[in-house]
């Protein structure tokens, strides 16, 4: 299994980004970044790669749903912003992962 890497630097010339690629990065981002951009290019990646999927996330009593974006926990409804959404399927995704 492979893990996708995305470079988070300051570092903004392009000698500098074809390195950062050419040793092993999927992606380059430079700061300051919004979030956001972020989180799109997580997913982007995550995509991309073949990661298998289950239909449904579990952790404990936690359930997450990514085709309706449905959370649960202990089989109460857990509303969450988008971000708090996309971080917490992104570490559901890579439990058990540093």
């Amino acid at each position: 299994m492979t893990t996708p890497i995305i470079m988070l630097t300051a570092r903004d010339g392009l000698e500098d980004r074809v390195t950062g690629l050419n040793t092993g990065a999927d992606d380059y981002l430079t700061k300051p970044f919004a979030f956001e951009e972020l989180l799109a290019r997580i997913h982007a990646l995550l995509r991309r790669s073949d990661l298998a999927r289950p239909v449904v996330l579990t952790a404990a009593d936690l359930s997450l749903d990514p085709l309706s974006h449905r959370v649960t926990r202990a089989g109460a409804a857990v509303v969450l912003t988008p971000k708090e959404y996309a971080i917490l399927e992104f570490l559901m995704r890579h439990a058990d992962q540093v």
